[in-house]
């Protein structure tokens, strides 16, 4: 990944995010991650669940404002549709408004910001992890670290 490039700035912190948050279970491994090609899909991570592996199709949004937004919940839900293989969509971004958050619990998928709010329920593990701070990650136009 070219770290000059914002967008890839904001995929390379968010698979450290990524990494953090499956860190929290001790029955979760990570097994492999890499940045997706060919779709709105921007990274695949392959996880071990007490010998059951899970593909996460991660998109990363948020590199103009911060913020994740219901279309691109849907765009992931129809990406992830469209594959042949069985993936657990997750919505990473600076910053997930609490209805965002909701709506990724109605559909079942999901989500990772950069301000501590996460879940991830497979059928082995759940995690989960949230933070009392409601407002955007950062400026927008701050680098991403």
């Amino acid at each position: 990944m070219n770290s000059a490039d914002p967008h890839n700035r904001l995929k390379m912190r968010a698979m450290e995010e990524l990494k953090a948050l499956l860190e929290q279970s001790h029955a979760i491994r990570l097994t492999e991650v890499h940045q997706s090609r060919g779709c709105r899909i921007d990274l695949l991570a392959k996880i071990d669940v007490y010998g059951h592996i899970h593909t996460l199709a991660c998109a990363v949004k948020g590199q103009r404002n911060g913020r994740a937004t219901d279309e691109d919940l849907r765009r992931l839900c129809d990406d992830v549709g469209r594959q042949t293989e069985v993936m657990m969509p997750i919505l990473i971004a600076p910053h997930l408004p609490r209805k965002l958050q909701t709506l990724c619990i109605e559909k079942k998928v999901g989500f990772l910001d950069f301000e501590g709010n996460g879940r991830l329920v497979l059928d082995e593990a759940f995690i989960g992890r949230r933070t009392l701070h409601h407002g955007p990650a950062s400026h927008p136009n701050a680098p991403v670290t």
